[in-house]
């Protein structure tokens, strides 16, 4: 994905519909979110817009990220892999 920058950024498919066919299509303009970056040199972007969110979202913050959006524009580190 084309964010302007010097690095490359991707929406995180986990975030994304189950139903490929509810995904944004390729060309869709539209508001995203910094989702991660990290030292990988890349951007994993969040749509804004809740239609192009996965269903369980609210789980999924739950899980990986509870204190999201409290941490936003706080570094945010990988999770430990051993747990």
């Amino acid at each position: 994905m084309d964010i302007g920058l010097g690095v490359g950024g991707f929406i995180d498919v986990l975030l994304l519909p189950e139903q490929r066919e509810d995904w944004p299509t390729e060309g869709t303009v539209g508001k995203f979110e910094i989702w991660w970056a990290d030292d990988r040199q890349q951007i994993r972007l969040k749509p804004s817009d809740p239609r192009y969110l996965c269903h369980d979202f609210a789980d999924y913050v739950e899980r990986f990220r509870p204190s999201w959006p409290l941490d936003v524009g706080h570094p945010v580190h990988d999770p430990d892999p051993r747990s």
